[in-house]
């Protein structure tokens, strides 16, 4: 009898050890933070407001800027930037968990205002593939989207990595934005997102210095003879401008439309832009002509 109420009482007190171990295992559980729930995000740009409708997160969305219109599900959406102005205390209101902008579009003394408004903020400023890909898993993380967004970021790196199995003959080209004739037009930074994605897909950039958009030289820009011009849907204006008759592109045909949007934004058009570039460029031998935007 003692013997078996020895084993009892180790039973007992192994039960008890494994009851104590459980406790003190759902205390450290419940003494740990939580992650911060998001439920409102303020946009303060285009781009970012199509990459949070990339991932078809715009039900997180309660503000944006008046030239945020895609997709057109966000038009009920309060417009809280006009031009560029935010209006702060329009902001404040939303009583958002989160605001994105995209640095381009700011001055520093705007970002500071944006950042003294004490909201956590998330800035977008991608020079390259891997930039717009690491913003995507961090908005990802902050909205417990992390699967749906791998797989998006997934099909950017495969179009690119398609791109580059396309073998080009490395033609001088750059993107033109306006009509040349309400405004100068605006040339391609080299060193600016579209570009790094021009190189991607097989081109020689050519453009102006730096990441803007900048005034045209025309001097400068004839001397530059790009064999394929992007424009913002001016190509017949292109082809007519006396000044551009010597450049190659436009003796070849090579100045192709693109829808102004997409080719200013970086935003859930972008896979569609990499093989839009990638389908003109490793076609180009074939002398293809084209003039009408697709």
């Amino acid at each position: 009898m003692r013997n078996m109420d020895w084993r009892k009482a180790l039973v007992f007190v192994a039960l008890v050890a494994l009851l104590v171990g459980c406790r003190g295992q759902d205390a450290g559980i419940t003494d740990r933070k939580l992650p911060k729930p998001y439920a409102n995000i303020v946009s303060l740009s285009p781009s970012t407001t199509e990459v949070l409708a990339g991932f078809g997160a715009t039900n997180f969305l309660v503000g944006r800027t008046e030239s945020c219109d895609r997709p057109p599900s966000i038009a009920s959406i309060a417009i809280v930037v006009r031009s560029t102005k935010p209006d702060y205390e329009a902001i404040l209101g939303l009583e958002p968990d989160l605001i994105m902008y995209d640095k381009s579009l700011y001055s520093d003394d705007e970002i500071a205002k944006i950042k003294d408004l004490k909201i956590e903020t998330l800035e977008y400023d991608p020079k390259t593939i891997d930039d717009y890909a690491r913003f995507c898993h961090v908005l990802a993380s902050k909205l417990s989207m992390e699967v749906q967004v791998s797989k998006q970021v997934d099909y950017i790196y495969a179009a690119v990595e398609a791109a580059k199995g396309h073998p080009t003959t490395k033609p001088k080209t750059t993107i033109l934005l306006g009509d040349g004739k309400s405004y100068d037009y605006l040339v391609l930074g080299k060193e600016s997102f579209h570009a790094h994605i021009l190189q991607e897909c097989g081109a020689t950039v050519v453009g102006a210095d730096g990441r803007p958009f900048q005034s045209l030289n025309v001097e400068r820009f004839i001397d530059m003879d790009p064999d394929v011009i992007y424009s913002d849907g001016n190509a017949q204006s292109i082809y007519s401008d006396p000044r551009l008759q010597s450049i190659s592109a436009v003796k070849n045909m090579h100045v192709y439309d693109v829808d102004a949007k997409t080719i200013v934004r970086i935003g859930d058009q972008l896979k569609a832009l990499i093989e839009r570039f990638d389908d003109d460029l490793h076609r180009l031998p074939a002398n293809r002509p084209q003039v009408a935007a697709r």
